[in-house]
């Protein structure tokens, strides 16, 4: 080790006052006495390996921060082993020490210019009668100073970050750089999170207490700007996040995690539309300033042409609204797209074709109106009574009935029952109503449409007959889910209290357009009034997604793809059969006989070798032969054992007890209510499908 001579008496001094600054702060003192006894120093600078470990230096480097100082002698000195310029004058602490000037000043001599400066001009840094103190603007830093650390003497924080030059240079900070680790938040505005030598002060009346040499002091995963912003604390790693740093309506977190938005972007997509606006109330993509793709920006469509940001074509024309804005047609006006009409039905072929009618038939469902006609009086043209009252829609515009009111003259009885009994559907006084179950629909209309005039609520749903048929539109007072969503009638209309899956659109599948069914995205949790968060397509119900099927060649629109007995996503991911299957091939294994009788049969639809062709009666024809149903213990005579809705074939195919009837799970049929038990059992037991605890 390299032997420094002791310093006269001002080095003395410094020493007390460190020894009594490293004693309060609880921090033990080095002292030639405390240096490292012989075979304990790998690296010969006087410090032990346990030292060495204490204050962070190499052990194998005898200096470890390369300033000419060995490690042992920094610390006897009171110098930073780790820094090569403790001080940042511009001098090393070797060079400090071999000059004699002070490792922990900055200007030893106190004339008002740093020792490094000195040195570089040819003066005495022990000598401040030499020191050229010029400071034109006062921000103690000399204009010699500043011209060396490129600064501006005119100005007394030239990087205008809150802090003055000389501050930035006596602590280390780069004078220069208004944000250093370039948070958006300035240094001066977190300078409060340290001190000099790196101690935090108790308080701190100005800033954020952040630390400006790091952008996320709280190590919580959201930058200190964002958290200050957002009204979180930068200093806690727990509330990263809860924040809504750009006020756009979504909070950091959901910003980052939910809708993959910027949360400090108050317009991710640009569009002039808020995030948190476009998710909450116009269901637009925050993601895409052209949420339907038709050429014209959310915003356009929302606030200067009025169309529909989630139609590619508002007006149904048959012309997308941006071409139509294009075009300079009028986008809210289907009467001036495309002019061809060629079956001469005041709908033009452009417009036919968005609407699903046929361009050359002009009256597509032939009941005896034109399809414009229809559109015009608000009837589908592609339903020949759009009311489902019994006459067709021409019929009723003969009569001066309603297209789209059942019961034209409020009398209690629809109007093709009125006309079928002579009466007039015009005179609500001939009407004679008599109505045994009190669902407000006649006995006779209950005849005529197949329900229980004893029974207000024939199929179940929660829905009296009477509000199903009477109902705009028209519910099937005979299917408990009209349009067929997976979520009966009753629950879309809120009959069964708020949930996730009230208040959708009984006559539509998919409520929000946004391409899963309702049933879909209630079974998923997600919304079904929220086309934003629509899971990922499964049309056939198969258990495999759209997608998915597409990879693996199966039909998504057929949930066996290859008939054999075996749903595409149970050959995929088996329950009831030993190991996977081909979706896409009947016999997997080749060996005669299909994978959906091989699950039955319990043999190895993998190996060809146990196939055997099973002419085995089965008596009541559920896909388990008779031999099958005594080992299984399941009576061959009865298809469906457990009385639980679902075949006993069916139940081992799935995995599910064919025994135990509460087992027969919504996979294997619907499941209203989503408890976990289909509304076949529900109904077997007497539990209420569309209530998952049905005695509450």
């Amino acid at each position: 080790m390299t032997i420094c001579r002791a310093l006269p008496g001002r080095r003395v001094a410094g020493l007390v006052l460190l020894a009594a600054v490293l004693l309060v702060s609880g921090t033990p003192i080095v002292t030639p006495a405390a240096l490292a006894a012989p075979g304990d120093d790998i690296d010969g600078d006087g410090l032990t390996e346990e030292q060495e470990a204490q204050y962070g230096t190499d052990p194998t480097d005898p200096d470890t921060d390369d300033d000419g100082l060995d490690d042992g002698d920094e610390l006897f000195h009171t110098a930073d082993p780790l820094r090569p310029d403790t001080d940042n004058d511009g001098l090393t602490d070797g060079e400090e020490i071999a000059l004699g000037t002070d490792v922990w000043e900055l200007d030893t001599d106190g004339g008002g210019v740093t020792d490094g400066l000195e040195v570089g001009r040819g003066t005495s840094p022990t000598d401040p009668a030499d020191d050229d103190f010029t400071d034109a603007d006062g921000d103690g830093l000399s204009d010699a100073d500043e011209a060396d650390a490129g600064t501006d003497p005119n100005l007394v924080d030239t990087d205008d970050d809150g802090l003055s030059d000389e501050r930035e240079v006596r602590v280390g900070y780069d004078p220069l750089d208004p944000d250093m680790d370039g948070d958006e938040l300035p240094d001066g505005v977190e300078l409060c999170a340290t001190s000099v030598r790196g101690r935090r002060p108790a308080t701190c009346s100005l800033g954020y207490g952040t630390d400006p040499l790091v952008p996320d002091t709280d190590a919580g995963g959201v930058n200190d700007y964002v958290e200050v912003i957002g009204g979180s604390d930068p200093r806690d790693p727990g509330d990263d996040g809860n924040g809504d740093f750009d006020h756009d309506g979504l909070t950091d977190e959901d910003e980052s995690h939910t809708y993959g938005t910027e949360p400090q972007v108050y317009d991710t997509d640009g569009d002039d539309i808020a995030d948190g606006w476009e998710v909450a109330v116009l269901g637009t993509d925050p993601l895409d300033p052209d949420t339907d793709l038709d050429g014209l920006g959310d915003w356009a469509e929302v606030y200067l042409h009025r169309t529909d940001p989630l139609s590619t074509d508002t007006d149904e024309g048959g012309v997308v609204d941006g071409d139509e804005v294009d075009r300079g047609t009028d986008p809210l006006d289907w009467v001036d797209d495309d002019a061809t009409d060629t079956d001469g039905d005041g709908v033009t072929d452009a417009r036919e074709t968005f609407l699903g009618t046929d361009p050359d038939d002009a009256d597509s469902d032939d009941d005896g109106l034109h399809d414009g006609a229809e559109l015009e009086i608000s009837a589908d043209p592609l339903a020949a009574d759009t009311d489902r009252d019994g006459l067709d829609d021409g019929d009723e515009v003969g009569r001066g009935t309603s297209v789209t009111d059942p019961d034209t003259d409020g009398g209690g009885v629809t109007d093709g029952l009125e006309v079928d009994r002579g009466t007039d559907p015009l005179d609500p006084a001939d009407d004679e109503f008599t109505d045994t179950d009190g669902d407000d629909l006649s006995d006779l209309d209950e005849e005529r449409a197949g329900t229980d005039p004893t029974l207000p609520d024939t199929d179940g749903d929660f829905v009296d007959d009477g509000q199903e048929v009477l109902r705009s539109g028209g519910l099937d007072p005979l299917d408990p889910d009209t349009d067929g969503d997976g979520v009966g009638d009753g629950d879309e209309l809120g009959k069964l209290g708020a949930g996730d899956c009230s208040l959708s659109d009984p006559l539509v599948a998919d409520t929000d357009g946004g391409g899963a069914h309702d049933g879909v995205e209630c079974d998923f949790g997600f919304d079904p009034n929220l086309a934003a968060d629509d899971p990922p397509l499964d049309d056939d119900r198969d258990f495999l997604t759209n997608a998915q099927e597409l990879d693996l060649g199966t039909d998504p629109e057929n949930p066996d793809s290859d008939g054999d007995g075996l749903a595409d996503g149970l050959e995929v991911v088996p329950t009831g059969c030993a190991s996977p299957t081909d979706p896409t091939d009947v016999d997997t294994d080749g060996g005669g006989v299909g994978d959906g009788a091989e699950c039955l049969a319990a043999t190895d639809p993998n190996d060809a070798s146990d196939d055997v062709d099973d002419a085995d009666p089965d008596a009541d024809g559920d896909g388990l032969s008779d031999e099958r149903e005594l080992a299984v213990g399941t009576d061959p005579s009865d298809p469906d054992t457990d009385a639980g809705g679902v075949d006993d074939g069916s139940e081992v195919i799935a995995g599910t007890d064919p025994l135990d009837r509460l087992d027969d799970l919504s996979r294997s049929g619907p499941d209203s209510d989503g408890d976990g038990v289909s509304d076949a059992v529900e109904n077997a037991i007497g539990t209420n499908p569309y209530d998952v605890d049905s005695d509450d």
